[in-house]
């Protein structure tokens, strides 16, 4: 996938939640839950324009970031970032992400429901689960994977970081679509979300001490 087909995918997304919410907000009453609580539960309600512009926001970041690419290429690095299919492969299955989001919380705006919050933490471990499937073919760059001094600094942690922190999202994400299906189920997605966030970051460290130890 090359830039232009990146952001034409993400464009039409934009479009078309933009046509649901304009159906879909004529239609609403003036007062509709904008807001709902680690419990799922509807927790502060305001116009239904609100949703709206979250909408925008939500689906509009991942095409701003996009769209900026060409100056993201210009960032100083040691690694010069050059966008690849794999970049644009995952902004576009962030979009996706995005917009089933943003759909799912106009759907609760309409019915007036609790928020499936175990959907909401399914979907995120499905894109977990991609970006892990992408990650050890990455190559080094200032802009996305996982970026710390250690990786930026020796390409050979760079690539054991990746390789790792890959094959333990994959896993991680698996277990956490299939916790999601359990209810109740809330703080230890929270917890497995925070592990698959931070570990890969310890990791890198741990990988260049071991070089550093073993002087190669």
């Amino acid at each position: 996938m090359n830039f232009r087909t990146c952001v034409a995918i993400q464009l039409l997304l934009l479009v078309a939640v933009m046509i649901a919410t304009a159906v879909t907000v004529a239609s609403l009453p003036a007062v509709v839950p904008v807001h709902w609580g680690i419990d799922g539960k509807p927790d502060r309600y305001g116009s239904p324009w609100e949703t709206a512009i979250a909408g925008l926001f939500i689906v509009g970041t991942p095409i701003a970031i996009t769209l900026a690419t060409p100056w993201l290429k210009k960032i100083p690095s040691a690694h010069p970032f050059s966008p690849d299919g794999i970049y644009y492969n995952l902004m576009v299955s962030i979009s996706f992400f995005m917009s089933l989001l943003y759909l799912g919380i106009l759907r609760m705006t309409v019915s007036n429901e609790a928020m499936a919050i175990n959907l909401v933490f399914g979907a995120m471990f499905a894109l977990f689960l991609f970006i892990g499937i992408q990650m050890p073919k990455m190559k080094p760059n200032p802009v996305m994977g996982v970026k710390t001094p250690w990786t930026l600094a020796d390409p050979r942690v760079w690539e054991a970081t990746h390789r790792r922190a890959g094959a333990l999202w994959v896993w991680g994400s698996v277990i956490g679509l299939a916790i999601s299906w359990i209810p109740n189920s809330f703080g230890f997605m929270i917890f497995l979300l925070v592990v698959l966030s931070f570990a890969p970051l310890v990791d890198s460290y741990l990988i260049a001490k071991r070089y550093r130890q073993s002087g190669s």
